[in-house]
């Protein structure tokens, strides 16, 4: 089965200048979630659809006040479609309204630091899903790009800073819709290109609203995978 490409950059700003975000971090996360209400206790109440399972760990952001905050020593203990509830030990933290909730998964930091290291998502090198990266960390080179492959389902990615590791911004819900397969509109093989077959796929508007193309060989094997346009 073939992977999707995943080809971002990373755009900085200060005051109305641009500039490249040179090798900041990127890590994939597992999805998490966008909280509905104030926490109550151990409780935090969230969108349907989030990422959460039993077991996983959470950092917020806080919208209002701009900050990080990761907890530990507490993981999941209890997940519904409209909340979680944290077992462990649980220190007073706070959630608004909107704040939203990363899925650390498995992160194994005992400090307020996480490790991002959880492995709640999976990343590779290879378009075959081959060749795992670690702890689904990849650095944007110095004019701010990036790249890797992945099944094509939802991932959220956290953008961090090469010196000092801090958390400076986020990108949720990516998806390409559905991994690349056989199951498009074919299209004429190409002259240039003999002996492939083209695949297009219109992703809804519920999940990007990109238009994917990938090729087949005359092996049967996908060569590459790409976002069109959206």
């Amino acid at each position: 089965m073939a992977g999707c490409r995943r080809n971002g950059s990373v755009i900085t700003k200060s005051g109305s200048t641009l500039a490249v975000g040179a090798n900041y971090l990127v890590n994939v996360l597992a999805p998490g979630g966008i909280a509905t209400s104030p926490a109550s206790g151990a409780t935090i109440f969230l969108e349907h659809g989030h990422g959460f399972s039993v077991g996983h760990k959470v950092m917020i952001h806080s919208i209002s006040a701009g900050t990080f905050t990761y907890l530990p020593g507490s993981a999941i203990s209890i997940s519904d479609p409209s909340f979680v509830t944290l077992g462990g030990v649980v220190p007073v933290f706070a959630v608004a309204d909107g704040d939203v909730i990363f899925n650390m998964a498995a992160d194994n930091s005992p400090t307020a630091t996480p490790n991002f290291n959880g492995n709640g998502a999976e990343i590779f090198e290879e378009i075959a899903l081959e060749d795992p990266v670690a702890n689904q960390l990849v650095q944007a080179d110095t004019n701010g790009a990036y790249g890797y492959f992945w099944s094509g389902a939802r991932v959220w990615e956290v953008f961090r800073s090469p010196s000092s590791g801090l958390v400076l911004a986020y990108e949720i819900d990516i998806s390409s819709g559905s991994a690349a397969d056989a199951s498009g509109t074919a299209l004429p093989a190409q002259g240039d290109f003999p002996g492939q077959t083209f695949y297009l796929r219109a992703t809804p508007p519920s999940q990007g609203g990109l238009l994917y193309a990938w090729a087949e060989d005359a092996t049967g094997a996908f060569n590459w995978v790409e976002v069109i346009g959206g």
